[in-house]
């Protein structure tokens, strides 16, 4: 059997093919869609997508819990995994139809009213919003699935999924480009199409693999759902107050200025998903070894690994942050050729919260890990949601549209000292300790990084060199003084090795 370490390590290799291969093609995706949708009818997609993904915010709370409650008895001898999955699923079904109900009601209502949109554009702004129902309902029932494969540590399967239903999205995008017809309404069908061919994926890789447990049975046990739904409430507050601050900025954008600058934030929000995938991936592919050892009485070992993981998840933020800030204006520019106004503001300010908030990447699993979560869920959806006013009163006053990215990067700081405060009063966590294991190293990377980037951004050289220099700068950093002298010495034998071989 192979060691938790290098269980996590094979895991991460995985999850990072497929991160690449999902990247590279989405990145041209977007271009192709761009192209073939124009800056107007783009903006106008994401955000109706954003009114169903603010309510959708239960079923991405119940994600995790789902997989908390299927790692936890993993680490049970006599756990029984059906009774889990079961319940979970029809949680799940219900808060489906709960979402269609609700988004037949309050998407209709808010896009006949308050969506800033042109009047010949409003038919198509109802299909893209029933097409997103659709997708988020298949969604919100494909969850159970994809938390039984992260469980079980197959993430090779999801990294085949991802990266089958990306590479078909990519060629029906091609196809739009040259479409003669309402290619808005187009690319919502192939969303939906997408999604349809997920859900079928996930469903066929479980039943051939656990058949056992993820057959279907009726449980009528009262107390476990009841603990479930009580546990995922907090989950899906958090999800409420994290949605909203990140969807919430599509709908203030849209009523203060217009869809153009929805264009901006989309694409700025992307790449912040792509930022957010590559260095969260490593907490993923730790997320169930963190759980289970917590489950199995291993609290020593649960801590020690997130420390190591907050490290790692650190360093390869700033591996991505400074190089991709310093040459912003170069990328976007080859990636989009017409880049839309405001992008490279909203990009900065996104980029620079993803930074803030990677310090609390594998901290968030030993919470769910614990289960101790309410006065963290409360006290963050509290501080997202005054995130949302405050930055309606910035607008309301005419401050400019990047104002809200300064203050979501605030509201992260603020969300991250509280939980670190919050960890020392009700878990009794040795904060301290844990700083200086995860991020004593990480502040002297951060701080020659930001050094760098300030100098370079005075010379006059071509962007590209100033990336490929503030990526040098940056690797030999994190290799001299990030890594401890004993994973120094691991990686120096496997480059040798390798090399050798």
């Amino acid at each position: 059997m192979l060691s938790d370490n290098k269980r996590i390590a094979v895991n991460t290799v995985i999850i990072y093919i497929r991160l690449f291969v999902v990247t590279i093609v989405s990145l041209i995706s977007t271009r192709y869609v761009l192209q073939a949708l124009g800056a107007s009818d783009f903006g106008l997609f994401n955000v109706v997508a954003s009114l169903l993904t603010m309510l959708n915010c239960i079923s991405a709370g119940m994600h995790s819990t789902t997989r908390r409650y299927i790692n936890v008895e993993m680490g049970i001898s006599n756990g029984n995994m059906n009774r889990i999955f079961n319940v979970c699923l029809a949680l799940h079904a219900m808060f489906a139809v709960f979402i269609l109900v609700v988004c037949e009601g309050i998407g209709v209502w808010y896009v006949n009213h308050y969506l800033n949109v042109a009047p010949e554009k409003l038919a198509d702004a109802h299909f893209v919003l029933q097409t997103s129902i659709i997708v988020s309902c298949l969604g919100i029932l494909n969850v159970p699935y994809q938390a039984m494969i992260q469980a079980f540590e197959k993430f090779w399967q999801t990294a085949v999924i991802d990266i089958t239903t990306t590479v078909f999205k990519l060629l029906a995008v091609v196809f739009l480009v040259s479409y003669q017809g309402n290619a808005l309404r187009l690319y919502a069908v192939i969303i939906g199409c997408m999604s349809l061919m997920s859900f079928v994926m996930y469903q066929w890789f479980c039943q051939n693999q656990w058949k056992g447990i993820v057959r279907l049975k009726w449980y009528s046990d009262k107390s476990l759902y009841k603990e479930i739904f009580v546990f995922n409430n907090y989950v899906a507050l958090g999800a409420f107050g994290s949605l909203s601050k990140v969807q919430g900025v599509s709908v203030l954008i849209n009523y203060f200025f217009n869809t153009i600058a929805n264009a901006a934030n989309a694409i700025a929000t992307q790449i912040q998903t792509f930022v957010e995938m590559l260095v969260g991936n490593v907490s993923s592919a730790s997320s169930p070894q963190i759980t289970q050892n917590y489950s199995s009485g291993n609290l020593k070992k649960s801590v020690d690994l997130c420390a190591m993981i907050n490290r790692y998840v650190v360093l390869i933020m700033s591996m991505v942050f400074f190089p991709l800030l310093i040459g912003l204006d170069f990328i976007l520019g080859i990636w989009l050729e017409d880049v839309p106004q405001y992008t490279v503001m909203f990009t900065t300010w996104i980029l620079i919260g993803n930074l803030v908030s990677t310090h609390m990447s594998s901290l968030s699993t030993f919470i769910f890990a614990t289960g101790k979560i309410k006065w963290f869920t409360i006290f963050s959806t509290i501080i997202d949601l005054l995130f949302l006013i405050v930055s309606f009163l910035l607008f309301y006053m005419g401050f400019p549209a990047y104002s809200i990215f300064i203050c979501q990067a605030i509201d992260k700081l603020i969300n991250l000292i509280a939980a670190y405060g919050l960890l020392v009063y009700i878990i009794h966590f040795d904060v301290w300790e844990f700083i200086r294991n995860a991020y004593l190293r990480t502040s002297i990377v951060i701080v020659t990084g930001t050094i760098t980037y300030l100098l370079l951004s005075n010379v006059a050289i071509h962007p590209f060199a100033k990336i490929i220099v503030m990526g040098g700068v940056l690797l030999g950093i994190i290799v001299g003084i990030g890594l401890k002298k004993k994973e120094r010495n691991k990686l120096q034998n496997l480059i040798i090795a390798k090399l050798t071989k």
